[in-house]
C-alpha cells in the first residue's frame, strides 16, 4: 500500500496527500488540456487546488477545535474531495466529540458565506449566466464559474458531512449523542448501521436512476462505516480486558544497587527498577547500551535510571494504558497492584496483542494461543458477571 506524501505542516500538524492526486491532475489535463486549451488546463487546476484547500480547511478545523479540548492531533491525510483528521477520539466526552464534528461542516460553510458576495457582485455585473457560463462540464472555466464551484461545492461538502451517516461529520454528531444515554461501543454500532442503511438506499436509487454518482458516494459510506464499526469492536473488546493479565514478569525488576554491567544479563531490553517490591524507576537498553560502549566502570543502575513516566495498575484496560502510553511518549511501563510491582508492558506486547485480536473480530475465527484465549474468556466472564 503506497503511503500518502508528506507536503507540509501546519499550525503543528503534518498535511499529507494521497497519491491519487496525481491520476487527478492526468485527468485534468485530458479534459482542460487535451480537449481545450493551455489556460484551460490551468484554470482546472487551480480549480483542483482550491478544492484541495477547502478539504484541507475543513480538516484543519477539526484538528484545531480538537486541540481546544485538550485531545491529541497526530496528522492530517488530504485524498480527492475528502480528508481524514487523525485524531484520539476515544478520550474525547460527547460534547467535545460534537464541536470536533461539527468544527469540519462549519468552515466549509464560513468558505460558502464567505464567496456569496462575490457571487453575488459577479452576477449583478455579469448577469446570473456569468456564474455558469462554464461550457460542458466546466470546459471553458474562468474567474467567475470558479467563485462558482468552490462556493458550490464548500456548500454541498458541508451539507453532506451533515449526513448522519457514520462516519460522516453528522454520524459523529449522532454517535456523540447516543454515547450520553449508552456506552460508546453500543452507540458506535447503532450509529454505524444508520449509516451503511442510508449508503444502501444512495445505492438503490443510484442504480434505479441509473446515476453513478450516488452509488459511488454510497459504497464509500458503507465500506467506511463498516470499517469504523470493526475499529469500534476492537476498542470494546481492548477496553474489556486488563493489563494485569498481559504484564511480562521479569524476575521482579532489577535493582538500583547493582552495577550496569548486570543489566545486559539476557539480552537489551527495557527494564523496571525496583527497590523492597516497589517502583522506583526505569531503566532503557539503549541508554544502558550507551554508558556501556562508552567504557564507563563501576557505575551502578542508580546511576542512569529515571523516573517513570506513567505507572498502570493491573485492574486498567489495554485500551486506556495504550491510549495513556502515547500521550506521555513512552515505550514501556510497570504494572504495580496494591503499590507492588507485577511486570512490565511495552508497547511492542500492545502492538502483538492488537494483532492477535484485530483478525478474529474480522473472520470470526480467532487464531490464537490457548494462553491467549483463556484470558480472554476470563476477562469477559468477568464483565458479563459485573453487568
Amino acid at each position: 500500500m503506497i503511503r500518502p506524501i508528506h507536503i507540509a505542516r501546519l499550525l503543528g500538524v503534518d498535511i499529507s496527500i494521497d497519491v491519487t492526486f496525481i491520476p487527478l491532475i492526468v485527468f485534468a489535463w485530458f479534459h482542460w488540456g487535451y480537449h481545450g486549451s493551455i489556460p484551460a488546463f490551468l484554470w482546472g487546476c487551480l480549480l483542483i487546488v482550491l478544492v484541495f484547500a477547502s478539504v484541507l480547511a475543513q480538516e484543519l478545523a477539526h484538528a484545531m477545535m480538537a486541540r481546544e479540548h485538550g485531545v491529541q492531533v497526530m496528522d492530517v491525510s488530504i485524498s480527492p474531495f475528502a480528508g481524514v483528521a487523525r485524531i484520539e477520539q476515544a478520550s474525547t466526552s460527547p460534547k467535545a466529540e460534537i464541536s470536533i464534528a461539527l468544527a469540519g461542516p462549519a468552515a466549509n460553510f464560513a468558505i460558502f458565506v464567505t464567496l456569496l458576495p462575490i457571487m453575488l457582485l459577479i452576477a449583478v455585473i455579469g448577469g446570473s449566466d456569468s456564474l455558469v457560463d462554464a461550457g460542458s462540464g466546466f470546459r471553458n472555466l474562468g474567474p467567475a464559474s470558479i467563485v462558482a464551484a468552490v462556493a458550490v461545492f464548500n456548500l454541498g461538502l458541508a451539507v453532506f458531512n451533515l449526513i448522519p451517516a457514520f462516519p460522516l461529520d453528522g454520524g459523529r454528531v449522532l454517535r456523540a449523542y447516543l454515547s450520553e444515554r449508552m456506552t460508546r461501543h453500543r452507540a458506535t454500532v447503532i450509529a454505524s448501521r444508520i449509516g451503511i442503511g442510508i449508503a444502501i438506499v444512495l445505492i438503490v436509487i443510484g442504480v434505479i436512476q441509473r446515476d453513478w454518482f450516488l452509488p459511488v458516494l454510497g459504497g464509500f459510506i458503507f465500506w467506511a462505516g463498516y470499517s469504523e464499526a470493526r475499529v469500534g469492536r476492537i476498542e470494546d473488546q481492548m477496553q474489556r480486558l486488563q493489563v494485569g493479565s498481559y504484564a511480562l514478569w521479569d524476575g521482579g525488576g532489577i535493582s538500583p544497587e547493582v552495577p550496569l554491567s548486570y543489566a545486559t544479563r539476557g539480552g537489551p531490553r527495557d527494564l523496571v527498577v525496583t527497590q523492597r517490591g516497589r517502583v522506583v524507576g526505569m531503566l532503557w537498553y539503549t541508554q544502558v547500551l550507551e554508558h556501556l560502549e562508552g567504557g564507563v566502570g563501576g557505575r551502578i543502575v542508580a546511576d542512569i535510571m529515571e523516573d517513570p513516566a506513567y505507572i498502570a495498575d493491573v485492574s486498567e484496560s489495554l485500551w486506556d494504558v495504550q491510549r495513556r502510553m502515547n500521550e506521555v511518549h513512552t515505550r514501556a511501563i510497570p504494572v504495580t497492584e496494591k503499590g507492588l510491582y507485577r511486570g512490565i508492558f511495552s508497547a511492542d506486547r500492545f502492538l502483538n496483542l492488537y494483532r492477535q485480536i484485530a483478525p478474529g473480530l474480522q473472520d470470526r475465527d480467532w487464531e490464537i494461543d490457548e494462553e491467549w484465549r483463556e484470558a480472554v474468556l476470563a476477562n469477559f466472564q468477568r464483565w458479563t458477571r459485573r453487568k
